[in-house]
């Protein structure tokens, strides 16, 4: 049976925060400065409504990934999805 893995890239924004006190009048700048795009490359293992599941790395036998990421949906600024067999062709799996 063929497993239907999805590869994605996804540019977003990750959430940010100041090291130390700060006064409350300067954290609006402080975060500002800090929300840069982040880019993530990886397998999709999960997805609801308002998120997806990125890891690095799957074992497609078994269906475990390693370090894997979270991204709201709402961060999203951009998102690419190929599907697997569009790369490497049909993954079997065995019963």
């Amino acid at each position: 049976m063929a497993r239907k893995i999805k590869i994605t890239a996804i540019r977003w924004l990750d959430s940010v925060g100041p090291d130390g006190w700060r006064d409350f009048d300067q954290l609006g700048k402080t975060i500002e400065k800090g929300m840069t795009p982040i880019l993530t490359l990886g397998f999709v293992v999960d997805e609801g409504k308002d998120y997806v599941i990125v890891a690095a790395t799957v074992q497609f036998l078994d269906g475990s990934s390693l370090s894997p990421m979270c991204i709201p949906k709402k961060c999203i600024i951009e998102r690419k999805i190929w599907g697997y067999e569009d790369w490497f062709g049909e993954l079997e799996k065995d019963d």
